[in-house]
């Protein structure tokens, strides 16, 4: 019985994050119009924020579409560095969007390189081979 139960649920939770995800590619779509109409507009300084603003904003929505198929494909599972990648990017974003407060730029440039050291722990705690690390 509790099989079933937990069939059930999975194939109600992949039904709504099928729903998610066409939203999350119609939003994609969108904002690749709105990247090509802003390259038409002449590309002022005020303008080219705004374009790498909407590039990451594409790029975050492209990584939530990715994190829910290696959600589905890895059997209920996402891995932690997918949720690390998308936070990186989130926050690059927000430091190109309002990099007017230079603590604030600092702080969010301090969080990028504790994200990336995560990541780097990582992996080395998962392929310390590769690091040429191994006990002897």
């Amino acid at each position: 019985m509790n099989g079933n139960i937990k069939k059930n649920i999975n194939r109600i939770i992949d039904f709504f994050l099928l729903v998610v995800g066409l939203c999350i590619l119609f939003a994609m779509g969108r904002e690749i119009i709105q990247i090509v109409l802003t390259l038409f507009n002449g590309l002022d300084q005020k303008i080219m924020t705004h374009l790498i603003s909407q590039i990451l904003t594409f790029f975050l929505l492209f990584e939530f579409l990715i994190m829910i198929l290696r959600y589905i494909e890895e059997n209920h599972h996402i891995p932690l560095r997918y949720l690390i990648y998308i936070s990186i990017t989130a926050v690059l974003r927000q430091i190109i969007s309002s990099h007017d407060d230079p603590l604030n730029v600092l702080f969010m440039s301090i969080s990028i390189l504790v994200l990336m050291v995560t990541l780097l722990v990582m992996r080395y705690t998962k392929y310390p081979e590769k690091f040429h690390l191994r006990k002897k």
